[in-house]
């Protein structure tokens, strides 16, 4: 396998033999968040399992699925109208299209350069799906009645404005990284790899460190659908350690996790997620899952088996 490279690769899963290996220090959530989780939807013991999985279909492929999370900048407290203007009405033909601009002196380290995906990103799309789950998320910037083109038309002005205000004179190719941020949406809703990962290198580069897990958390998403697992749990991870709180960095995480096999690890981050949000259905429908797809338990505390 190590003679492979990515023009050769025909199945997804062969990708990762192209990947760094894990980093040697995971990110963990607290065991106080972990217990926290359980308590709101206990893990099954040995009296339990039966009754826990009754509803279960065994030979699912659920966990085979590849969720999609994102974060919009409103969840960080970024209003979109300062940069968006959501008045004018705008046409929906599909000619406009939100395409981010290069970087003139891009950070190899801010950019996650290093990680193998992004030495073939302009080649992603081999693997890349549209995340048409995202549709409902991208149409937040949308008119009642408006399609996925006309938030690209109105992206595609907003990003021309920008380069016209002065005040964006200090971002790559005068557009905000807000922009680039929002861009992403559609060109993952799009099934566009490489527009996506462009949109996001701009966002990495010019948006505010605390604000830097917007971008990570796509960044993870996008790794993850084209097999780069590791590289995925190296960007969100960082996307964690900027927002350890946010719902979002837990459930990605625990989403790769488990895309890994690594079922303990997966789950301490599902039981994370809901100790922030405690009827978070996906997790309590992922955490269903591993324990009936895997008839296991597993260490989610120190000495205890759940």
């Amino acid at each position: 396998m190590a003679n492979l490279n990515f023009d050769e690769i025909n199945d997804v899963k062969k990708v990762l033999f192209l990947d760094v290996p894990l980093p040697e220090v995971h990110a963990e959530p607290s065991e106080e968040m972990v217990r926290k989780g359980a308590f709101y939807f206990k893990p099954p013991t040995a009296n339990t399992f039966h009754d826990f999985c009754a509803s279960y279909k065994k030979g699912s492929t659920f966990l085979d699925q590849i969720p999609s999370t994102w974060v919009s900048v409103t969840a960080k407290g970024v209003d979109y109208e300062n940069y968006i203007d959501f008045t004018t009405p705008v046409a929906g033909h599909g000619q406009f299209e939100p395409e981010c601009p290069d970087l003139d002196a891009p950070s190899p380290i801010e950019s996650l350069d290093h990680l193998p995906p992004n030495h073939v990103r302009d080649r992603l799309n081999k693997f890349y799906k549209p995340e048409k789950v995202l549709t409902d998320a991208l149409k937040t910037m949308a008119h009642e009645m408006e399609r996925i083109e006309h938030v690209a038309a109105r992206l595609h002005i907003a990003m021309r404005v920008s380069r016209l205000e002065p005040m964006n004179e200090n971002q790559d190719g005068g557009v905000h990284w807000t922009l680039t941020t929002a861009a992403t949406l559609y060109w993952r809703v799009k099934g566009d790899a490489v527009n996506a990962i462009k949109c996001l290198r701009h966002s990495l580069n010019n948006a505010p460190p605390d604000m830097r897990d917007v971008a990570l958390v796509s960044m993870a998403n996008i790794y993850q659908n084209t097999g780069f697992l590791h590289s995925a749990i190296i960007s969100a991870s960082a996307a964690y350690r900027i927002s350890p709180h946010l719902i979002v960095t837990h459930v990605t995480l625990a989403n790769i996790y488990a895309a890994l096999a690594d079922y303990e690890r997966a789950l301490k981050f599902y039981y994370s997620t809901l100790s922030i949000q405690s009827n978070f259905s996906p997790a309590r429908a992922r955490i269903r899952a591993i324990y009936c797809q895997t008839g296991m338990t597993y260490n989610l505390f120190p000495g205890i088996k759940h």
